[in-house]
């Protein structure tokens, strides 16, 4: 099922809007850290920055749509590998993936609390605005982090589930007592 969603043809097919969605959302939320990392924030005058920010947009745009595709390439390639896979791995393998993965998962989260921990703060002037900001590079690591754990957890649970195992369902007789 995972694989027909994830299909080339639901891609095309009206299923694409959805990674439009998440690649302008990421465009927007991403242009002022990008433009800031870029050292865009040097700029004085308004119109120039502007002009920047949605360059930088446009920078995140595209690199993001560049990612998600080559993601969405992946997922699928994954999920054909594993779908013609036989085998499964063991207990143990399975239960350190979901371990390690469920660990990527609670460092990103620690990475981007460290991250405001240790920020940088900036005000301007009398007006009581304060600024802070996240390195950029850390939310990156932080998300490549998040997804590097959601992987290995979805594989763990995939060596979990062991399909074409027979349930085991008992033939209730004319008593009740499972007995023929």
């Amino acid at each position: 099922m995972l694989e027909q969603m994830m299909s080339e043809r639901t891609m095309t097919q009206g299923g694409g809007s959805w990674v439009a969605c998440i690649v302008v959302a990421l465009a927007f939320l991403g242009a002022g850290p990008f433009s800031d990392a870029a050292g865009f924030s040097l700029v004085e005058h308004s119109d120039e920055r502007t002009i920047l920010l949605v360059m930088s947009g446009a920078v995140v745009f595209g690199l993001g749509l560049v990612f998600i595709r080559t993601l969405i390439r992946l997922i699928q390639t994954m999920t054909g590998l594993l779908a013609r896979t036989a085998g499964r791995p063991s207990f143990g393998a399975v239960l350190t993936l979901i371990i390690s993965g469920t660990v990527c998962i609670l460092a990103s989260l620690a990475t981007e609390f460290y991250g405001v921990r240790s920020v940088r703060i900036t005000s301007s002037g009398t007006g009581g605005v304060v600024s802070v900001q996240v390195p950029f590079m850390l939310t990156v690591l932080a998300v490549l982090t998040f997804l590097a754990g959601v992987a290995l957890v979805a594989v763990g649970v995939w060596g979990s589930i062991h399909p074409g195992t027979p349930q085991v369902t008992a033939q209730v007789g004319a008593l009740g007592t499972g007995r023929q």
